[in-house]
Parts: structure tokens; sequence; C-alpha cells
């Protein structure tokens, strides 16, 4: 293989053959050394001669036509004057064994420093220099301009290149706009989002390009669709950036301004997704009604985020009428723990498990000693394993990745809400009176912003060099999530979500007797309460003492367990007219409680008539003990007894049977003055009358009757 001869693959290029390149020859021990041409920024690649000798044999990469270069004649002035600069000293190298030299990494870093020390320019200046001579073969010519790229005698011109400011290097973003085509457009875009609300350049851009930069087409299904454009027919950060600059209406130094220095990075030392999440709290600033009365308003929404802060990734949480507490962020780390698509149904979404796929239990938690130091915390550390981290009161820069979600989150779309608004002061608007989205508007609000956040670029400074490596092009924060959980180990891990609710909910203390299980007057039952035995041993031994955690949110079932190592067992509530009620747990405690301050209220109330009646209860007696006057005779047999025992019954008969023809009499006599009431009064006394003997005569006929059975 001679020197200088272009190499190219065929069909797909092998993975350490670094594309189109130049065969400059073997370097002191014997190995190719190759010069890519395609990538003006990469330098020589030194490949084994024998893997290049059984590539080119087996036809995996052959001999290609190099470029035509430019003549010295064909030179501007500019570019003479710029080749006359360097042709001295790039020449000495040459002449005084510089291609062997070039070949070698020592050597040629010495060259390049010699060089740009002589030149005064930079060392990068110099590298591209010398690089262009070795792409050249080692020849003169690399200092000519590139003919194939730059244009010439009948060469078209590059598309983009017209573009005014500096070019984008290969594999960067080209756009085929050039500024003053769309200046009127990215002016008004800098006055709207940069000038007015505030907003960053990358931000502004999203904006800009979301407004004006879209197409819109018909769906199947006839709905009307935003579509994106390709990359070249998009306005750039820079830009934008430079008619914020110009622009008179931003202030120079707000953009030139240079960020205080940071004593370290909250993604230090942190080895990849999963390994560290950022939990709290914070005002949504949002007025919500009740589901059941829209316009009776319930207070202010609060939300609970929790952050993966590798990647800065929302990875679950909760919006609701709440205070800051474990209680609120049990429910935020529920969401967190488990499936996004499942949560997402609970809302009426659809979404897709490669979306969101954040269902992973952390190793390491960070937060606010409002939800890490408590009895109720201690199980994300005893039975799932967490290492809980609590913040310094008063230092939100220690979770300085939530807060910064924070702030985006209530200075984006969330302003664009009704009912969005601060405590109105004197004179200003009650955000309550426009209040017209409930509890489960604000979460499905809560889902779509943490989304949306998820699928914005990923940090610059959170990309790792091994993704640019493999080809990603476009990545977002789940995208780097996604990759961080497949090509890296931090320790998180996936529960069952069972494990995962009963282990976050709140530990007490219960009692079992002979009846059930008791939880502060509430009464649960289980089959394994009577199957395992732990009723007769309560009925036997007395209360047996036992652990419980329970929801605050749904307390018709409750987990207990008889010793630490055992598995949590469900019991549900023994009253069945209660378990019709779908309350809370407190609401069960309060119900019990007003049943027993009512139960005590009565009997105090009836104090007073309880003895009244046993005082006449004793007089009754004490009156037949007066009415008797002797008395009971012993000598009277059994006879007198039976005897006296059948006119008792009869006369008991009797008093029973007139009561019942009374009541019957009575209700004919109704009948019939009703009767008497619906027509004319003439005759009224003299029916009356007659009336009163008829029924005389038909109560004397049943009575008869009546006793002659």
């Amino acid at each position: 293989m001679l020197d200088n001869t272009i190499l190219q693959a065929v069909g797909k290029s092998p993975e350490w053959f670094p594309g189109r390149s130049r065969f400059l020859g073997l370097d002191s021990v014997g190995r190719a050394v190759l010069m890519p041409l395609d990538n003006e920024q990469r330098g020589p690649k030194v490949v084994s001669i024998e893997v290049l000798r059984r590539a080119s044999a087996e036809g995996e990469i052959c001999e290609a036509g190099s470029e035509p270069f430019r003549l010295l004649s064909d030179l501007s002035e500019a570019a003479r004057k710029d080749y006359d600069s360097w042709r001295p000293h790039v020449e000495e190298i040459l002449l005084d064994g510089g291609h062997e030299k070039l070949l070698e990494p020592c050597e040629r870093a010495r060259i390049i420093k010699r060089l740009a020390r002589v030149m005064g320019c930079h060392e990068n200046t110099a590298r591209r220099a010398i690089y262009g001579v070795m792409r050249a073969g080692c020849h003169l010519r690399g200092l000519y301009p590139d003919f194939h790229k730059r244009g010439g005698p009948g060469q078209p011109q590059k598309k983009g290149t017209k573009r005014r400011g500096r070019k984008a290097l290969p594999g960067g973003i080209r756009s085929e706009l050039a500024l003053p085509e769309i200046r009127g457009v990215l002016e008004q875009g800098v006055a709207d989002h940069i000038v007015k609300n505030k907003e960053s350049v990358p931000r502004a851009l999203r904006e800009i390009i979301a407004e004006s930069f879209t197409d819109r087409k018909v769906a199947e299904n006839g709905a009307i669709v935003d579509v994106e454009r390709d990359e070249s027919r998009l306005p750039t950060k820079s830009q934008v950036r430079y008619v914020a600059k110009h622009h008179s209406g931003r202030r120079k130094q707000q953009l030139n301004s240079a960020p205080a220095p940071r004593p370290g990075k909250a993604k230090d030392n942190i080895p990849g997704p999963g390994y560290l999440y950022e939990i709290d709290a914070t005002g949504g600033r949002l007025e919500l009604v009740s589901d059941f009365d829209l316009q009776q308003p319930i207070g202010t929404a609060n939300a609970y985020g929790v952050l993966d802060v590798w990647s800065t990734a929302c990875v679950g949480g909760v919006m609701g009428v709440f205070n800051a507490g474990y209680v609120a962020a049990q429910r935020a780390l529920f969401n967190t723990f488990t499936s996004k698509r499942a949560l997402f149904a609970r809302y009426d979404y659809d979404l897709a498990d490669d979306i969101w796929p954040c269902h992973h239990v952390c190793r390491k938690l960070a937060g606010d000693r409002g939800e890490m130091a408590g009895d109720a915390a201690d199980a994300l550390a005893s039975e799932l394993g967490v290492i809980l981290l609590t913040a310094a009161a008063y230092r939100p820069q220690m979770k300085g990745t939530i807060e910064r979600w924070f702030h985006d989150l209530k200075s984006g779309d969330l302003r664009k809400l009704v009912g969005f608004g601060r405590r109105p002061e004197r004179g200003e608007l009650d955000p309550k009176l426009g209040a017209a989205m409930t509890r489960y508007d604000a979460m499905r609000v809560f889902l779509m912003l943490a989304l949306k956040y998820n699928l914005m670029p990923a940090p610059v400074e959170a990309i790792p060099p091994e993704m640019i490596a493999m080809g990603y092009e476009k990545i977002s924060r789940i995208v780097l999530w996604q990759w961080g959980m497949r090509n890296l180990i931090s320790g998180a891990r996936c529960e069952d979500p069972g494990l995962i609710y009963t282990s976050l909910l709140k530990k007490c203390d219960a009692t079992i007797r002979e009846d059930g299980l008791y939880v502060q007057r509430v009464r649960y039952m289980s089959p394994g309460l009577r199957s395992s035995g732990l009723l007769q041993r309560a009925a036997a031994s007395g209360p047996i003492p036992v652990q419980a955690t329970l929801d605050d949110y749904a307390g018709r079932t409750i987990w207990y367990r008889a010793s630490p190592d055992s598995a949590w067992l469900p019991a549900s509530l023994a009253d069945e007219r209660l378990a019709v009620y779908d309350a809370t747990f407190q609401e069960y405690v309060d119900y019990y409680r007003k049943r027993a301050n009512v139960h005590e209220r009565t009997a105090i109330n009836s104090a007073v008539v309880d003895s009244s009646l046993g005082k006449a209860v004793v007089a009754v007696s004490d009156g037949a003990v007066a009415r008797q006057g002797a008395p009971v005779s012993r000598g009277k047999g059994k006879g007198n007894v039976r005897s006296a025992r059948s006119v008792n019954a009869e006369a008991e008969r009797r008093e029973h049977g007139q009561a019942v023809l009374d009541s019957y009499m009575h209700d004919k006599v109704s009948s019939g003055q009703a009767k008497v009431e619906k027509t004319a009064a003439v005759d009224g006394a003299e029916e009356t009358g007659s009336r009163q003997a008829d029924t005389t005569h038909q109560r004397q006929l049943a009575l008869n009757s009546f006793l002659s059975f």
C-alpha cells in the first residue's frame, strides 16, 4: 500500500476505520497512520497494518480518488497573504524530516507548540494548519482553502453558507434561513418572550419555533395537528441571541453578565439515574373549587415534586389541596415508585410505557425535615432500604434541582390557568373569584406539565460523552434517563406496588382482642385473625399488641403484622354499615368518638327519669301491700289456685277483647263521622243519635259472640 493513498469503506464502515481517510505511512512501531478527510476536527488515527491489509484483501475498504486542489494562482489576495505567512515555517518543518515526525504523537505535539509560538497564534489554530497539511499528504497544498468546500470557479455555493455569522461545524445544527429573512419574526419573539416575560434565550427560541415556525396538517381522524419543520428551516439560538443583544428593550449587561461561581454541582459523585431523588413542596398559587359544588372554593393547590438529580427528569409528584408533610409526600412517593401508565389512566389519559418509564425505587432521597424526620418516614429506610438525607433549614440551594423546576413551573404555563394568582392586595382582584378547576383538573395539569418538562432538552452539562459517541442527535431528559438506566449502575430497583403502598403508609399501634383488631376504637376483621389463632389467644390471654399501617385517605382497609419479620396482611372494617361509606380513617375515628359521646350524653340526661321511674315501680309494690291488708293465706289448696287463675284469665280476656272492640268501633265511628262531615248537616242531631244506638247494639252483639267461645 503506497503512501498518500486515499481509502474508503465499501458498504458499512468497520468500527476501527475512521471513514474516508488518507494513508500517510507507518509510524516508528510499524502501525498504519490514517488521516480522516471528512472531519476537519479529527486528528490522525493509528491502526494495525495487518488489520488494514486484511480489510483491503477482503474488500471491506478500497482506494478512492482525491478532490482537486486549487492552484496557487487561483487564491485570492487575502488567501495568498495567509498562505505566504504560513509557508516558510511549515516548509521548514517538512524539509527537516517533518513527514516522519508528524506521524509520531509526541513529535507532532512539539511541532504544533513551536509553530504556534513562532506564528503568535493559539495552539488550536496551529493544529488546524498542521492537520490540513497532513490531509494533503504532508504537502504545502494543505494550506490552501479547501476547493471542494469553499466553492470556486464553476462550483455552486453550498446551501446555508450565505448566512451571516459563524457556520455550523460538522454534526451541528445547520439552518438555511438567513437572519435578514426572519429578523422581523425574531424581533417580535424577543420582545414578547425575552423583554416582556424575561425568559432565557433557549426557552424563547422554543416558544418562537412553536408559534411561528410550525406547519399544520390534517390527521387521519380529521384533527388539525402542528408538525415540526426540519431543523434546516428553523432559526438557531445564535440568531435569537444576536437579535436580543441588539434589541432596544434589552439591556446588554444582562446577557453579558457572568454567572456567580459555584462551589460544586448537585450531579457531582452521582453514578446514574435513580441514585438520588429530591422531593419538595411548593405553593401552586392555583385556586380550586369542590368536585361536588363547582361554586364552592376549597383553597389553594400545593404541589409535591420528585426529581432525579442525575438526569434532572421529573419522576413523580402530586398536586392538590393539602399541607406539606409526610402524608402528602407519601402520595407523591407512591406515584414516583409505581407505573406512570396506571397513574395517567386514573386521570383518563392513555400513556405508553416508554414515554415516562420512571417507576424505580431510588437509593437515596433528599428532602426537608417535614418529610424526612418522623416515625412515619422511617419505613422508607427500614422496609424499602432508601437512605434519607435531610436538608438544612432555609437552604434551598441544597435541593437546587427541584427548586429550579419549581421556578420554571410557576413562571410558565401555570400562569395561564384560570384561578392562578397571589393573595390579593387592597384593590386587586381575588383569584378565588375566577376559580373553576377542581382537584381532578389540577392533577391532570400537573401530569401534563411534568411530561412536558421531561420531553425538553436535557441540560448540556448532564449529557455524558458516551451518548455523543453513540450517535445520539436529540437528547431530552427522559431519553437521558432511559440511556442511564440501560448503561449505568445506580442502585435503583423496581418493587411490587403492594409492597410500596404498605411500606409508605403511616405506622400505628393496634390491639387484637377476642372480637377483632382495634385501631383507635375502630374495629377491623380479617380471616387471618381466626385462622392464625390470634383471636383465640386474645380471648384466653388478653389483648395482643401488633403493628398496623393505615391510609389516611382510605380507612376501610388497613394492614397489620404480628411480628416485624412477617408480611403485611389486610383487614377490613368490621361494621358493614360503615363500610358502604368511602371515608377517611380520621372520619371513622370521629364517628366512633361521636357515637360514644351520644351514648354517654343520653345516659346522663336519662338519669333523673330513671330514678323517678324506679321510685314509681317501688311505689306500686308498696301500694299493693297496703291494699292487701292481710298476708296471703297458706291454707288454700290447688283447686282454689286453679279457679282463681281461670277467673283472672277470663277477666284478662274480657279486658283484651274490650280494648280490641273499642279500637275497632272507634275506627267505624271515625269513618261514619267523616261521612257525616261530607253531607249537608240538616238532620245532624237525629242521625247522630240513631248511629250511636246502632253502634251500641253492634258492640253488644260482638261481645256476646266473643264470650261464647
